[in-house]
């Protein structure tokens, strides 16, 4: 038993490394950036550059952060950015954008939330700092 737990949770490990470390980043150079889901019943676009770092648990439908710091990183290309995302109690998030503090957002209820307004469109690396555990994000929106 020991053994097989420990089989599971390397190989667990090994899925959360290759989520959470990209190695061919995709950068839209023209158009908008697409949607991307968190969840594992749709995440085709994981692959365009989304880094989870910290420990998140990957649900069909969203996925949760598991501990304070947890961060989201995301390239992309947009005139706006938009988070849908709930939490169990009410979360701060940092956002950032090319590593400057935006804003900081209290997630609470399963809603779109208005992470980045620019007056054109743009190319930038976002960033999320999840502030507690418990954070559930479901999808990027891009405007």
């Amino acid at each position: 038993y020991v053994e097989t737990e420990l089989k599971i949770k390397e190989l667990l490990g090994d899925l959360n490394s290759a989520l959470s470390q990209p190695t061919n980043v995709a950068v839209p150079s023209a158009g908008i950036t697409p949607e991307i889901y968190f969840g594992s019943l749709r995440n085709g676009n994981f692959a365009s550059g989304l880094k989870l770092v910290g420990n998140w648990l990957v649900e069909p439908e969203f996925a949760a952060s598991q501990n304070a710091g947890a961060q989201i990183i995301f390239p992309y290309r947009a005139k706006n950015v938009f988070l849908v995302a709930g939490a169990p109690e009410p979360l701060e998030i940092e956002v950032r954008i090319d590593g400057q503090v935006l804003k900081t957002l209290t997630v609470k209820e399963t809603k779109l939330y208005t992470l980045i307004e620019h007056p054109t469109v743009q190319l930038h690396q976002l960033e999320i700092i999840v502030k507690g555990s418990g954070l559930q994000a479901y999808t990027f929106n891009f405007g």
